[in-house]
Order: structure tokens, then sequence, then C-alpha cells
């Protein structure tokens, strides 16, 4: 309880202390648009309460739902389920995978590269695809040191979808609310956080180990893999909310050097 306590009593001095920093930047003047970067297929952004009328939410907040259960059964069970393929003792599993962890840190920066570089749907695409491969693999997998590798994919795939969603989730909506918006898709987190222990405990019921949930996982993230290229960008631009202030809100434009005021 006291871990927890000072836990507590330690985020909220510094988180409190490092969000008190954040300013927005200064626009910069005579910044010229470079002639291959297209501009903002999303100029204002949309508002949450436009957010949740448009598809693109719901296919959103699934895949980030099928993503994170895949990776909190994984987390959650990980002792047990290494414990079932190896055969090894919980007391020498725990220690080595909480070292094996980081991949779930080191995941939001490595599939974050790779969605800067072949795009968002292509990432979370492959993010499925590679944890079906890999679960499937896992299931068959009975030495220590290959299914530590294969729980280190998992967590690395688990990391990258919050290291990729909120970049979907501007190019989607706009930066304008990004914030909020991508708040109401993390809901998905908390979500997956409740159901999936819940399913892997039932699976364990069933067949007497939490290695039987590893296929089915695999099922649902292969058919997950067309989520992505159905999520297409709006067709529209947001359209005017006097509710949240957007139709008053003044276009932004860029004074170039040829612009620049005597």
């Amino acid at each position: 309880m006291h871990v927890f306590v000072g836990s507590g009593v330690v985020f909220l001095i510094v988180g409190l202390a490092a969000a008190s920093l954040f300013r927005n930047p200064a626009l910069a003047h005579g910044v010229i648009r470079p002639q291959h970067e297209a501009a903002p297929s999303v100029p204002e952004g949309y508002a949450p309460s436009q957010v949740l009328a448009m598809p693109q939410f719901y296919l959103l907040w699934v895949q980030l739902l099928v993503n994170v259960i895949a990776g909190i059964t994984i987390i959650s069970n990980a002792v047990f389920i290494l414990t079932d393929l190896t055969k090894v003792s919980a007391a020498v599993i725990a220690p080595l995978f909480g070292l094996v962890s980081i991949f779930n840190a080191l995941g939001r920066c490595l599939w974050g590269a790779i969605s800067d570089r072949i795009g968002c749907n292509h990432t979370f695409a492959a993010m499925f695809a590679v944890q079906a491969v890999m679960l499937l693999l896992l299931a068959h997998v009975h030495g220590l040191v290959p299914a530590l590798g294969g729980v280190s994919v998992i967590l690395l795939c688990c990391g990258g979808g919050f290291g990729t969603m909120p970049s979907f989730n501007a190019r989607c909506f706009g930066t304008k609310y990004m914030g909020l918006n991508y708040g109401l898709i993390l809901s998905a987190w908390g979500f997956a956080g409740l159901i999936g222990p819940l399913i892997a405990a039932r699976v364990k019921d069933l067949n007497g180990s939490f290695t039987g949930i590893l296929p089915l996982i695999a099922v649902v993230l292969s058919a997950s893999v067309i989520l992505p290229y159905i999520t297409k960008n709006p067709a529209q631009p947001p359209p005017r909310d006097h509710t949240v202030g957007i139709a008053n809100v003044a276009p932004l434009h860029l004074v170039t050097a040829h612009q620049q005021p005597l």
C-alpha cells in the first residue's frame, strides 16, 4: 500500500511540474512549405462531437482494442504462459520477463519510426500480421529462450500500437482537437484491460492452460489486418461547429519570404 501511495505522490508532483512547462510554439514567419509536402487533408480538425459520428473513429477504436487485448493478455499472464510452455519454474521466469518488458517501451519508438516511413495503415496491418504469426509459433515453442523471444515481439507490437495510433488519429481527424479525440480512442485500452484477462481466465478454466488462448488471439489478429486498409481519410473537410467555436477560428495563413510586411 505504501508503494502505491508513494508512487501516486511522485507522479502527481512530477506530472504537474512537467505539464506546467508545456507552451504552444510561437508561429514562425517566413516559413515556406516544401513543395513535396502535401497540405493537411484536415485543415482545422474535427471536434469530439463530430468524431463520434464518424466511422473512422470506431475503426481506430477497434484496432487499438485488438492490439491491446493481444498485448495485455500476454503481459498479465506471461509467467503462467511461459511456465506452461517451457515447464520452467515461475521463480526463474518472473525476473526474466521483467527484463524483456522493456520491449513494450522500445516498440513505441520502433513502430512509430516505421509508421513515419510506410504510413499508419501499413504499420498497423504489419503489427497485426506479425503478432498473429508469432502467437501461432509461440503455442508450439517449448524452449525458454525462443519463448522469451516470441513474447518480446508481442510486447514490441503492443507498445507500437500506442506509438502509432496518435498519428493515425491526427491523420483522420486533424490536430486541433487531437488530445480530446485520442482520449476517446484510448478508452479502448481500458476496455481491453477489462475483457482481455477475463477471456484468458475463461480459456484457462476450459482448457486447463493459458496457452489455449494463443491461437484464438492469432485468429482475431489475422482478421483485423483488413481494418487499417478500410480506415480512409474523411472525404469532406470538417463542418463548422458553432458549439465548439470552430466557426470563429480564423484560418491560418503562413507568411512567405515574398509576403513579408514592410
